[in-house]
C-alpha cells in the first residue's frame, strides 16, 4: 500500500489502525456529549468540537491516503471515509451556534484575569 513512498506497510497499517481507532472513540465520545448537549459544559463542548475536527483531519488524510499512496483504491474505505466527513461536517454546523458561544464568549474568570499590556503601552508607562 505505501510503496510509493518507501515505508513498511505493516507499519503504515498499525499507525493508520491507530489513528481511525482514535477516531472511533471519538464518535463514540460524540453521541453521549449529543444526548447530553442541553446541560453540556464548556469542557464537553471543547472535547465535541475537538473530536469533529479531529474527525475531519483524519479522514480527509485517509482520503489522500486512499487515493495518492494505494495502487489501486478500496472503495468501500472511501465511502465509510466519505460518512465520516459527513457526519463530523454536520454536527459542526448543527451545533456551531452553541460551539461559538462557548468557545469564544469571555467568562467570569477571563473577566477577573490580569490584562497583558502590549508593547505600546509599556513604553508609555516609563
Amino acid at each position: 500500500m505505501a510503496k510509493p513512498l518507501g515505508i513498511d506497510p505493516t507499519f503504515f497499517r498499525i499507525t493508520t489502525g491507530f489513528i481511525i481507532g482514535f477516531a472511533m472513540i471519538s464518535f463514540l465520545c460524540n453521541c453521549y456529549i449529543i444526548l447530553k448537549m442541553k446541560y453540556a459544559q464548556t469542557g464537553m463542548i471543547r472535547l465535541f468540537t475537538f473530536t469533529n475536527v479531529y474527525a475531519l483531519g483524519a479522514m480527509t488524510g485517509a482520503l489522500l491516503a486512499e487515493f495518492f499512496l494505494r495502487t489501486d483504491v478500496k472503495w468501500m474505505l472511501v465511502y465509510i471515509a466519505l460518512a465520516v466527513i459527513f457526519t463530523a461536517s454536520l454536527n459542526l454546523i448543527t451545533f456551531g451556534r452553541k460551539i461559538t458561544e462557548t468557545l469564544f464568549t469571555k467568562t467570569e474568570a477571563d473577566l477577573k484575569a490580569p490584562q497583558t499590556i502590549g508593547a505600546a503601552q509599556h513604553a508609555n508607562l516609563k
